[in-house]
Parts: structure tokens; sequence; C-alpha cells
């Protein structure tokens, strides 16, 4: 090394000893010395390790610093190094920063040349001696110091030579150091802590009205704060405020996503929770930390005190005792739990709940989330099923979707017509039938509305009625066999099945007979003969106002990468250079065999799809007729191929009567619409029954999950595979 690198050595370690001497000195705390002197063993055994190999090296022969080659060993080692958890560590000596600007300079220096953990653990409370104004705001001249310092570290993996890389070092140091010896914590403006904190975002559950919600963004801004409790929310704020059970918090309506908030609280009411369950919902939904106040049983507590609290709607269960708590926090999945007792500050000094202090605790509780990495699980395709299986593996796992096309599948063929969307295919669902589907939907608070069910069938000119039945199928018997066998083929109800089957499964006349009876049946009685389902005010449900609001709420919180097409696994679930613990393939069943191959490949080629064709369009030479007999959906029995045309009159679908013009939707056109009235046209294709199919449906169940693949779709369960239209 030059002299001037040994002079640089000497003053290093002058100002690190008396930096070092005067921290201990200030500090009378035995136990803060012992460990801040562990700190610096740890430490300094990693640096004297490496500064004794360091006259060994090429680098002392060229005159390198000591540190700057020990700072490079670290960021340019690749598998060697360990560059990652260094950059965490300065990131944290840069808030460490800003919580010790009031403490005495030699802390600082302290922890800038020794070790900054060795440094902190020494500072006590009255050292910092914060005025009101410290404790929740900094000058602007220290904010822009430490956003200085987050550049310089951000930029030493940038670097390329060692010259570059002692810049960017002084500059770190500098821009840490200068703050306090220049006080440029007392310049210019002040601004909240919480922006140099990167602050928290935190849900409170069980805040009443709201009042904690306002002292606690009056006293720490928050990046984001959330309230949860069953009673409502002031009407001044109501956004602030989730209204719902605690309990179904990671279920129901209020479901809150894994890792929406680093922090939850629960101030004064967790004793009235069903305790077990929030406590292991609130480890998967936290990223950080639970923090509480409880009530807890004393060791020698009598029984009557037990029935008092159950007199107070505290239930029995939620009576523990302090290892009960831990016990429980630990099984949630919690560790770092700290306990402090708050008495006799809280019940002492209740009236009527004085007496009882002896046999109960009032006690503060945090406990850290253990930091268990969470299963990875890649969705292919983003279409129905896709978001469906997205959103059932988020409470458990990280989840990537992938979509080949440029847009998310589920409304990617959706029209805007100057702010009217229509769905390309039209959806909606009969509640009896998606009961699944429709729980989804409400959970996620996704509006839905009623679609007036009226419909005109059609033959030619001849229109025709509706008839509802109910008869017992035998085994194995298809519908058409059901129907022959009790004499109703030449029954209008048949007709009226027909080209209701046709358009709901997208089939040939032909394949609709075809279909199991039980299959059929199961569907028809589902909607309970003695309810008249059908009826002008609508029991059929649309998403509202279109699948847009369904999709994007699907979406928020996932990773969905678009224009990104998957190549077969061979066996391995690796994408991309990332191996998945599962892999989920929710395509039609061409593309999903293409992708997983072999067997899997071999036996969705047996599914036989069947083409089928939309169009949207102002051509009213599609619909009955006679405009007085139109109706929400319009069949025709000769629609093309054996199938039959249905086409839904938008205006009555929507409600919309304030519309200038009439909007269609068709499927399969018996006959082309004006081309000056076409909006959109496209191809779509349907997994049709086949006998084959009935054969797959208990195969695939078998095979799912088998070496981590899945696959979700409409031909993946026995069923009426009603994805196209529902």
């Amino acid at each position: 090394m030059s002299p001037v690198n040994y002079a640089g050595l000497a003053l290093y370690f002058v100002v690190l000893a008396i930096s070092m001497i005067a921290s201990y000195c200030s500090t009378k705390s035995g136990a803060r010395r012992g460990a801040s002197g562990l700190l610096i063993a740890v430490t300094w055994f990693y640096i004297l390790r490496f500064t004794i190999n360091y006259p060994k090296t090429s680098w002392y022969q060229d005159g390198l610093n000591l540190f700057d080659v020990a700072y490079a060993d670290v960021i340019w080692g690749q598998e060697t190094g360990n560059w990652g958890y260094t950059q965490m560590l300065l990131c944290w000596a840069i808030v460490g920063t800003v919580w010790t600007i009031n403490a005495p300079l030699y802390y600082q220096l302290f922890g800038l040349f020794g070790a900054m953990s060795g440094s902190y653990c020494l500072i006590l409370p009255e050292h910092r001696r914060e005025r009101e104004e410290d404790r929740d705001t900094v000058h602007i001249s220290l904010l822009v110091a430490c956003l200085m310092a987050f550049l310089c570290v951000w930029m030493l993996p940038m670097s390329k030579t060692y010259r570059e890389l002692s810049w960017w070092l002084w500059g770190l140091h500098v821009c840490l150091i200068v703050p306090k010896v220049l006080g440029l914590g007392r310049l210019g403006p002040r601004v909240h802590k919480g922006i140099v904190y990167l602050a928290d975002e935190v849900l409170c559950v069980g805040c009443g009205q709201g009042q904690e919600l306002q002292f606690f963004r009056e006293r720490f801004h928050p990046t984001r704060l959330q309230g949860l409790d069953a009673h409502g929310t002031r009407p001044e704020a109501p956004e602030e405020i989730r209204v719902g059970r605690v309990e179904e918090m990671a279920h129901g309506v209020n479901h809150i996503r894994c890792g929406e908030f680093s922090k939850i609280l629960a101030v004064d009411c967790v004793y009235h929770f069903q305790k077990a369950r929030f406590l292991r919902d609130s480890a998967k939904l936290a990223r950080e930390s639970l923090s509480m106040t409880d009530v807890v049983l004393r060791p020698d507590a009598p029984w009557w005190i037990r029935l008092l609290l159950c007199a107070m709607n505290i239930q029995w269960s939620n009576h523990w005792t302090e290892p009960q708590y831990r016990k429980a926090l630990e099984e949630a999945g919690f560790s770092k739990i700290s306990w402090k007792s708050l008495e006799p500050h809280v019940l002492s000094q209740l009236p009527g709940l004085s007496s009882l202090a002896p046999y109960l605790d009032y006690v503060l509780i945090h406990a850290e989330v253990k930091k268990h990495p969470r299963p990875l699980a890649a969705v292919i395709g983003s279409g129905m099923s896709g978001l469906i299986a997205a959103h059932l593996l988020e409470a458990t796992h990280d989840v990537v979707i992938f979509e080949a096309g440029p847009k998310c599948g589920l409304v990617g063929l959706q029209e805007d017509l100057g702010g009217v969307a229509v769905d390309v295919p039209l959806r909606f669902m009969m509640p009896h039938y998606y009961q699944e589907l429709l729980q989804v939907i409400r959970q996620l608070k996704i509006p839905t509305k009623a679609v007036p069910y009226n419909a005109a069938y059609q033959c030619g000119d001849e229109m025709l009625m509706f008839t509802v039945f109910f008869r017992p199928e035998l085994p194995n018997e298809t519908f058409l066999e059901y129907m022959k066998r009790h004499k109703l083929h030449d029954h209008e109800a048949y007709r009226i099945y027909s080209l209701h089957l046709s358009w709901m499964l997208s089939c040939t006349y032909e394949q609709a007979n075809g279909t199991p009876a039980g299959v059929i049946l199961g569907f028809i009685r589902a909607s309970n003969p003695f309810v008249r389902m059908y009826q002008s005010s609508g029991n059929i449900l649309r998403v509202y106002p279109t699948m847009r609001a369904l999709q994007d709420r699907l979406l928020e919180g996932k990773v969905l990468k678009v224009n990104s097409p998957v190549a077969p696994f061979n066996g391995s679930r690796e994408i991309d250079g990332t191996m998945y613990d599962a892999v989920i393939v929710a395509t039609d069943a061409p593309a999903a065999g293409y992708l997983l191959g072999g067997e899997w490949q071999a036996m969705l080629s047996k599914i036989h799809y069947q083409k089928g064709r939309i169009i949207v369009h102002k051509d009213p030479a599609l619909m009955p007729p006679k405009k007085e007999d139109w109706r929400t959906f319009n069949v025709r029995e000769d629609g093309p191929d054996s199938t039959c045309q249905i086409t839904v009159w938008l205006n009555k679908f929507w409600g919309r009567d304030d519309l200038s013009e009439n909007l269609f939707e068709t499927w399969n056109p018996a006959q082309e619409c004006s081309p000056d009235l076409k909006v959109k046209d496209v191809q779509l294709s349907r997994a049709t029954y086949t006998t084959a199919m009935h054969e797959l449906w208990s195969w695939i169940q078998e095979k799912q999950g088998q070496d981590g693949f899945y696959v979700a779709g409409a031909y993946t369960l026995e069923g009426m595979s009603l994805s196209l239209s529902c």
C-alpha cells in the first residue's frame, strides 16, 4: 500500500478507538457493554481474518486499499460474495443515521468505523434528548443526505473499477456522517420521519368508530392505514374502515391478501375474537408483526373468575394464561414474542375491576411473523379458470400468471363502443348451478345485476313455449335415450331443450343428444321446478358493469405476464429459469396437451372441440321478424351446421333503455348481417361431450397433482362444460 493508505488506516483506527471508548464510558449498563463487545468481536473476527490474508494477495502488491478490496470481494464475489446481505445492512445503516441523529457524534463514528450494531445497542433513551418536534420529524436536508446515501449503495455493484468503487464508498460514508458533523439535521423545513423510514402499511382490527386510526395517522403517519370492525365506520371516513368480522379477514367478503399489510394491530379487542383463528390469519396476512393488548389469566386465578369473564362476553375458549398464549402464538407462526404487563395501570384503575387485578393481567404482546418462504405457483392461461385458480392459490402461494396473448384472457375480446363495453363472449350465471363461482364473486364484493330472462324460440316464423319436466334417468343413458324412453322426443319440450342445450353448450343437436342424461338433468333439477326461475325480474345474474370488474379484482396483488408463451415442460416445472412448486395449466385441452406432453397429450387429444362464431352487431335482421316478439334471448332452431342461433338483445340484457340504437350479440348466425352494421366477428372453440370425454374425467382426477402439474378448465370436471356463455 502507498504511504497515503497507511496514513488513512492509522487515522481510521484512532477515530475508532476514541469513539469506541467514549461510547463505552457513556454507558453504565454491563449487559449493553457485554452485548456490544460480543458484536464487535464477531464483526472484527471476519475483518481481521481478511486483513491477515490481504498481504498475500496481488491486491496488496498493486497498492489497493484494504477496505476497498474487502468491499470488492463482497460485491463482485458472485457465488462467493454476499452482496445481498451487505446491501440490506447498509440500508439499515442509513435508517439508523436518522434514528440516532440526536445522539452524540461518537456513537455514529463508532458505528461507521467499528460495528453499527455494536454502537447502537449502547445508546440509552436519555441520550437521544429529543424535543417534541424531533419525535416525528426531521429536517429536509437530512432527507436529501439519506437519499444520496441510498444512491451510493445502489451504485456500488454498478461500479467497474476499484477507483470507481472507492469513490462511491467514500460518498456513502460522507452522506452518513456529514449530516451529524455539520448539523444538517437542523437546517431546512421539516418532514415526517416516515418518509425516511419508508413507513409501514398497518391494519387495525376491532377499531370501533376509528378514533385510534386518527391517532395513529396523526402520530406516526404510516404509508397506509386501514381498519376492520364489525360495527361499521364513521360517516366522515368511510374509506378507512372495512365493515366485517375480524374472524373473516382472511376469508369471505373481508378477504385480505397475504402480505397486504406489514403490521396488524389489535388494541383492547382480541378477547372478543376467536383468538386461535385470529392468530393463524394474522400470521398469514402480516408481512412483519402483530401487536395487541389482551386480558390474560394469572396462574392462580380461581374458577369463578372465568365465569365473570364469560358474563363480560369473553368466551371460555379465550381464557388463556401466559404459557398458553405463547404456545398459541408459536403454533400460529410467530416468533420473537415480547410480553409486557401494563398493570397496575389498566384493570386496577377501572371502577369495578380493581378487585380482579390479582387474578388477571393486562398485557402488551408483540410477535414477529416467522419468515417462511411461500411456495411458488405458475398459472398458464388467464381466462376464467386461470384467474379463479390463481385466486384460490394466493392464500398459500406466490402466484405468477402467464398469458401468451397481449391481454388478460378473461375479457381480452371485450369491445368498447363509445362508453358501452360489450363482453365477448357474453357471460351470465344461473345461481342454482354456478354456486361456487357466484360465491367467489360475492366474497370479492363484485357487484351483480339480475338479467330479465325472457326468451323467444322460433323455427322459421313459428314461436314456441317453454316446458319444464323432471323424470329419473338410467345409468349410462343419453339425453336422447332418456327422452325416447319417456316418449318425449316428439314433445315440444324436447325441441325447446335441444335449442337450449345447443346454444348453452355451443354444440350441434346431435352432440347434445349424446350427452349423458344425468349431466343435463343435473343442471335442470338444480333450478327447482317449484321456483319460477325464469321470471321477468330475473334470477340470471351478470357481473356489473362488465366482466372486467371481476377480472380486475382477481388480478389484484398478482403478477400477470402477457406476451409470455410457455415452452413445453418435458417433466420439469421450470419456466424462464425459475422452478415452480406447482404448475396449473388453465388452457384449452390441445394447448394443455402440447405443454404437458407424453400421456397427457395423448389423452387430451381425444377431447372434441366444436368451432363457433360470435358477432357483435346492430342488424335487426337476425332478430325475430316482428319487433313485438323480441326478447332478451332470441333463439332460432335453424342455425348453421345443425346448431341453433341465439341473439341477445343487449339493450334489454343490460337494462339500458337509454341507448339510442339497438345492439346485439349473436352466436352461430344463420345468416350474414349487414357489413356496415357489424362491430366484431370472432371464432371460438368449445369442448363438447363425447364418450372419450366421459372416460377422461376420472383419468384427469387421478393425474391431477402428479409431479406438481394440474389442469384447469371446463373439460376437466364431470358436468356441463359451460365456459363460453357463463
